[in-house]
């Protein structure tokens, strides 16, 4: 079972839509059918436009600020909603590919952490990329894209996981905990209905700077979710190690449960550092307190924890092929996704991470 203790936003691939779609009405936001939106602002009879009150669905009002946003303003960017994911038939779920991804982070952070040896090597095949990289620029050859700039941090590191440092010895076929995950079988949550609000998104600079960035949809913090598991015991079996990994499903569950409590650590420092800048911080601290998972939109899982795994002298090496611009010597996370409210002309007050959840495995 997951608990959010935060909210949580997993939104799907789509642009975000204008703030037309929605009606507010009182503390609830309602959305309209797509019939009801096109009488409304493309009719060319206004009266037949309002009569229409047809709703898919209505989320509440957590933005603490929302008449603040001009209705008809078709502008974008602030004035768009990021929605949650949803089924073909409009139902919002939480998928299992998400919950299935974190796992597989502190799977993966755990393992390497657990034998100070694995992080020699990953070190060591992270600085031969770099080397090869270096190298190939200085005779003016095609740099490969596995060694060439990457959109962020997130992405040179998982790169390397992937395609090196997860290969064994022993086992050079197979990346080991890339495959393992493959045992694991997650089903998709029953869909969302009631848990659902509507928030104003923004960045949370370590500075004490804050702006107002877009409107998302988000589970709110007290939902539950189910999740059906089950292990693959035959693949299980054929892909133990017979050290971290071993052919027993109940004991890789609790393997699971242990890694998400070591693998959580170092994302709790991270974020304790912006708690200063909070008012209700005790509040923040308690909901950090009681999670062994972050999840969704602006959890940052790789950069805040599987990039610790660099000895300080790559930290900056590997900080100048993701921007080239950069100059720094520390690469410790300085901004955070958060949600909040709008205060006084043009401010951002921030209420809350986002991400943060309680997981339970019980076996039945």
């Amino acid at each position: 079972m997951l608990t959010a203790n935060s909210p949580i936003h997993i939104g799907s691939e789509e642009v975000g839509i204008d703030m037309n779609w929605y009606e507010k009405d009182g503390k609830e936001l309602k959305r309209f059918t797509e019939e009801c939106y096109i009488l409304r602002y493309f009719s060319k009879s206004p009266k037949k436009g309002e009569e229409c009150s047809d709703y898919i669905y209505t989320l509440t009002d957590e933005t603490g600020g929302f008449w603040q946003i001009k209705q008809n303003d078709r502008r974008g960017g602030a004035n768009q909603v990021r929605t949650l994911i949803r089924h073909p038939n409009g139902e919002v779920y939480f998928p299992a590919s998400s919950l299935k991804g974190a796992i597989r982070i502190a799977l993966i952070h755990h393992y390497f952490l657990k034998d100070s040896s694995r992080v020699r090597e990953f070190n060591e095949k992270v600085k031969s990329a770099i080397e090869v990289r270096e190298e190939k620029k200085k005779k003016g050859k095609k740099v490969s894209k596995k060694l060439t700039s990457y959109a962020n941090l997130s992405d040179f590191i998982e790169n390397v996981l992937r395609e090196a440092a997860l290969r064994e010895d022993r086992n050079k076929k197979r990346p080991i905990l890339y495959d393992v995950m493959k045992t694991l079988r997650i089903s998709d949550s029953s869909p969302v209905s009631a848990v659902r609000g509507m928030y104003r998104a923004g960045i949370f600079n370590k500075n004490g700077n804050s702006s107002p960035l877009i409107f998302i949809e988000a589970i709110k913090p007290g939902a539950r979710f189910e999740f059906d598991v089950t292990v693959d015991v035959n693949m299980l079996k054929k892909l133990a190690d017979g050290d971290f990994i071993t052919g027993n499903p109940d004991e890789f569950m609790d393997l699971i449960e242990k890694s998400l409590g070591v693998h959580i650590k170092p994302v709790k420092e991270a974020e304790r550092g912006f708690l200063t800048r909070f008012k209700n911080s005790r509040k923040m601290e308690y909901i950090i307190g009681s999670s062994n998972i972050k999840i969704g939109w602006g959890a940052g899982l790789l950069a805040t924890t599987l990039f610790d795994l660099l000895n300080e002298d790559l930290k900056p090496k590997v900080m100048k092929i993701i921007d080239s611009r950069s100059n720094r010597d520390k690469l410790e996370p300085l901004t955070r996704k958060v949600v909040g409210h709008l205060s006084g002309f043009q401010g951002f007050e921030p209420q809350s991470f986002l991400g943060w959840a309680r997981l339970s495995i019980e076996s039945l």
